[in-house]
């Protein structure tokens, strides 16, 4: 019988021990959860008003401007494009959104991709209207993530505000998509 309790009572420490482990380890991880959250909002903060001054500059961008004036912004715009979409970031970046939840994580991963998108405009094969719309769509990342950025977007032109769904969506990509309504009909 006292060999018994013994055991019951070395399995209960050892129980304990286990739980206490889960505990901690639960802990560690909302504590890096929270500091994962704060660095990338710092940094979004910084990228945000890059963002929306490389949008300033692409808004007035003028294709029959003086050679000169024309290189020199898109010089700024390629330097502030390399900044926002850097390898290192992007890579250290993924690599700490995995503490986060699936909803976030996915999240933060489309900021990348726009990040990556716009990060592939290059001095080679620059094209104004292609950036604009990179640095249009990435802005919408930043504002969902941290809705305080979008005071860098004020005034800025964006698409109308129509809601597709996907199916809708590839319907106009098709070109077969028609006024009010937002899907084929069976006998289509």
């Amino acid at each position: 019988m006292v060999a018994s309790a013994a055991a019951v009572f070395a399995g209960w420490l050892a129980w304990s021990g286990v739980q206490v482990q889960i505990a901690a380890e639960e802990k560690r991880a909302a504590a890096d959860r929270v500091e994962v959250e704060q660095v990338l909002q710092d940094d979004l903060e910084t990228f945000a008003e890059v963002l929306g001054a490389i949008w300033k500059i692409l808004d007035r961008w003028d294709e029959n401007e003086d050679p000169e004036i024309k290189q020199r912004k898109k010089s700024g715009v390629i330097y502030g494009i390399e900044r926002i979409s850097k390898d290192t970031w992007l890579s250290s970046s993924r690599k700490m959104v995995a503490a986060l939840g699936w909803k976030r994580r996915r999240d933060y991963e489309q900021l990348f991709a726009g990040l990556e998108r716009l990060g592939q405009i290059r001095e080679t094969n620059f094209d104004s209207y292609e950036a604009l719309d990179a640095v249009g769509s990435v802005s919408i990342d930043f504002e969902y993530l941290r809705p305080d950025t979008a005071r860098y977007f004020e005034g800025r032109f964006r698409r109308s505000g129509k809601a597709y769904s996907l199916g809708y969506a590839v319907e106009v990509q098709a070109g077969v998509a028609q006024e009010g309504r937002a899907s084929f009909s069976p006998e289509d």
